[in-house]
């Protein structure tokens, strides 16, 4: 659908508002409108990319930066960006101890041992 200049505006500040408050799904959507409008948006293709982090699509999220690097080579933001977003792919691909635990990263030993005991009782071979 072709949206119009002033139409453009406005789902660009949605996309911004949707991203700050945290609703992923909403706001790609609404920052996919204003690219199709506007193919080289900067601002939406990074506000897309944020979105996509907060929904846990980092492939995603990497493409968009890269797309937005291409456009502006020079931008400090896109740059931090795009290796945040590539870090968090990598960590992606790696095990979770801590989601596997069911704790924060920040647990303290003894938070960690509880857990750890929780699962090893719930998933004990010779429980019955």
């Amino acid at each position: 659908a072709v949206v119009s200049t002033q139409s453009t505006g406005i789902y660009s500040r949605m996309c911004l508002a949707n991203k700050q408050a945290g609703h992923a799904d909403e706001g790609i959507r609404t920052c996919t409108v204003v690219l199709q409008s506007e193919s080289q948006d900067i601002e939406a293709l990074t506000n897309r990319a944020e979105c996509h982090i907060l929904n846990n699509s980092f492939e995603a999220a990497v493409n968009d930066y890269q797309a937005a690097q291409q456009i502006n080579n020079d931008s400090k933001h896109i740059r931090d960006g795009l290796k945040r977003a590539e870090k968090l792919l990598k960590q992606s691909k790696k095990r979770d101890y801590y989601k596997i635990l069911g704790v924060p990263r920040n647990a303290d030993k003894g938070q960690i041992n509880k857990a750890y005991r929780k699962l090893a009782k719930e998933f004990h071979p010779d429980k019955f």
